[in-house]
């Protein structure tokens, strides 16, 4: 018998992230938080 694992990423927010740490503007800030591949803040601020 084999069994196959896969363990897979939600990155949606990395890059809302990224682009929110380069240039902190008020749209990439709600681009963060709008994101559900960043729980911590969608949780927060939703």
């Amino acid at each position: 018998m084999s069994a196959e694992q896969r363990i897979t990423f939600d990155s949606s927010g990395l890059d809302a992230t990224l682009n929110y740490l380069k240039d902190r503007t008020q749209g990439n800030f709600h681009a963060l938080v709008a994101s559900k591949g960043n729980a911590f803040a969608f949780k927060h601020y939703q």
